[in-house]
């Protein structure tokens, strides 16, 4: 097993061969295969969510729920909320997440679906049947953000298509 102190300064790495435990103050620790060059596969970062949720997406994908910090907020602030999939069937290449943030009167005001390292390095077209991700998304909330709530839309598309939520709450 080979220690390392990657470059990031927050985050600490183990490797045997292929595989490499990931740890950083925020994901806490996960097993990355990374015997696929360009394609790192997350295993094991399974957690209990603080907010349980059951959305299915056509019995491929599962939202099984999120944290969210700080639980409340006012506009101008950071926050990072942590979404948790389960990949039941893998998907094609180009499948991504999207994630739209809407007002309490339902105006989509913010588009943050390129807003985590997975949206970056690790779409669902790359899970495998089985894996557990964490999504780590950091969001500010515009200054002039004057709704009381906010609501996250998440979704997985792939060009024009949408995987449809077959079970759990959606926006229709």
């Amino acid at each position: 097993l080979s220690r390392l102190r990657t470059p990031g300064g927050g985050q600490r790495m183990a490797m045997k061969g292929r595989l490499a435990y990931v740890a950083d103050l925020e994901s806490g620790v996960q097993l990355v295969d990374l015997s696929t060059p360009g394609k790192p596969r997350i295993i094991g970062a399974h957690k209990t969510p603080s907010h349980a949720l059951d959305v299915s997406f056509e019995d491929k994908l599962e939202l099984i729920g999120y944290d969210v910090e700080p639980e409340t907020w006012t506009p101008g602030q950071e926050l990072t909320v942590t979404w948790y999939w389960k990949c039941n069937r893998a998907l094609e290449e180009g499948w991504m997440l999207f994630t739209h943030i809407a007002d309490s009167t339902g105006n989509s005001r913010l588009n943050s679906d390129g807003e985590s390292d997975v949206r970056r390095l690790y779409q669902p077209g790359r899970w495998k049947a089985g894996e557990f991700v964490r999504d780590v998304q950091r969001v500010t909330l515009p200054d002039d953000w004057n709704s009381e709530r906010a609501t996250f839309f998440l979704g997985i598309w792939n060009g024009p298509h949408r995987l449809q939520i077959t079970r759990g709450t959606n926006d229709g």
